[in-house]
């Protein structure tokens, strides 16, 4: 049965949490999670989503190599809230939100929300782990 998301965020953010392929661990998927959630926020703010600084994340980046790419559908969410694959001219690969392209704030505000939400699925909780450890006592 096909995906009722279509290409979406959303589509691409349920393909994270649930990575069927099992590429990624949950440590690395709330890792991803949490640097997507940076990056949105940035974004969410009125003030920086114009700002070249924020619409942009360069691929070679230790950070991001680390983060964000042993999750595979991480890249597909962001190329579906407006990121793009750019090579610049000195060779250096980029995920950019090109300069013609508006952010809506509320939007990414609402994805936000969606992120911080997906990190509470991923990352196991203090509590859980503290009722799993009074189980097994």
């Amino acid at each position: 049965m096909a995906s009722s998301f279509g290409n979406t965020p959303g589509m691409h953010l349920q393909d994270l949490i649930l990575d069927a392929k099992h590429t990624a661990t949950n440590e690395q998927k709330a890792a991803c999670l949490k640097l997507l959630r940076v990056v949105i926020k940035n974004l969410a703010d009125p003030a920086r989503c114009t700002d070249a600084k924020y619409r942009q994340l360069r691929l070679s980046n230790e950070k991001v190599q680390a983060k964000l790419l042993p999750c595979p559908s991480a890249v597909e969410y962001m190329m579906a809230i407006g990121f793009a694959k750019i090579t610049d001219i000195d060779g250096a690969a980029y995920l950019r939100i090109p300069v013609e392209t508006t952010v809506n704030p509320s939007h990414m505000a609402a994805a936000l929300q969606e992120l911080t939400n997906a990190i509470a699925l991923v990352e196991p909780s203090s509590s859980s782990a503290s009722a799993a450890a009074a189980a097994a006592a």
